[in-house]
């Protein structure tokens, strides 16, 4: 099912603060996940809704090639800018979507997509077609948000949007393969076998509040949404409200964290 969550003008619209921004956090997942496979130098790796590359750029260091692909063109060419900055070169970007994926068969060792296929119309799409490009024996990695009570960061985000907003996120509800049934569930629908979900948390300093704020609003998706819904009037009491919030509840020195799952499995 298409949201808003799933259309490219979504991760288009963010695309520089979101590499900018979430990269130090959301390499930390990587890097916990990695952790339960055994890398092999020579491997090509398939990263599947890469974004601006934050499991790209860290995996390419210890692997022979990194394939990345979104669907996002603006997500790919802070990616290239990427690439060009840190003088990497064997990362190749392409705009492509998961669901249908340029690649023959059996052609990848190992296939990342952290905190992108959970957003696919079609998940189970996504993840056949990220089976069918893994050589038999090649792994898979997916994560994906556990529940928002697990989460501070985003049970602090919601309060903070509810205080002149008794709506708060736009979307707010179930998160994408939030429950681990559910996330097994459709990794073993896909073929994959050998499978471990394991929790990870990571959390950042808040620091100064306006700045905490500003990055939120340049990087967030769910925020984006919502103030694309409202009137300028709207946004500025829900933005004015939420800084209010944000400022009574905490200080530079605060800590806000989010728990992920993250998913390993094997094609036998």
């Amino acid at each position: 099912m298409e949201t808003f969550l799933s259309r490219i003008e979504t991760w288009d619209s963010i695309a520089v603060d979101y590499d900018r921004i979430n990269r130090p956090m959301m390499v930390e997942f990587v890097k916990a996940g990695l952790k339960s496979i055994s890398i092999d130098p020579t491997w090509r790796v398939l990263d599947v809704a890469s974004g601006p590359g934050t499991a790209s750029l860290y995996i390419s260091e210890f692997v022979d090639q990194v394939d990345a692909v979104d669907f996002s063109g603006r997500m790919i060419a802070q990616l290239k800018q990427n690439i060009k900055t840190e003088q990497i070169d064997n990362i190749f970007p392409v705009v492509a979507d998961g669901q249908n994926l340029p690649f023959d068969d059996d052609s990848f060792d190992l296939c990342l997509s952290m905190f992108g296929l959970i957003f696919f119309p079609d998940r189970g799409r996504g993840l056949a077609e990220a089976f069918r490009v893994l050589k038999p024996g090649g792994q898979v990695m997916v994560s994906s948000w556990a529940p928002m009570e697990r989460s501070n960061l985003m049970q602090t985000i919601s309060a903070a949007l509810h205080a002149k907003n008794p709506n708060g996120m736009a979307n707010e509800g179930p998160l994408p393969l939030g429950d681990e049934g559910e996330f097994a569930k459709e990794l073993k629908d896909a073929g994959f076998s050998n499978l471990k979900i394991e929790s990870v948390y990571t959390e950042v300093e808040v620091g100064k509040i306006d700045q905490f704020w500003s990055n939120l609003t340049r990087s967030s998706a769910h925020i984006r949404q919502m103030k694309e819904a409202c009137s300028e009037m709207e946004w500025s009491e829900i933005e004015n409200g939420a800084i209010d919030y944000l400022k009574t509840h905490l200080d530079e020195t605060s800590r806000l964290g989010s728990e992920a799952f993250i998913a390993t499995a094997t094609k036998l």
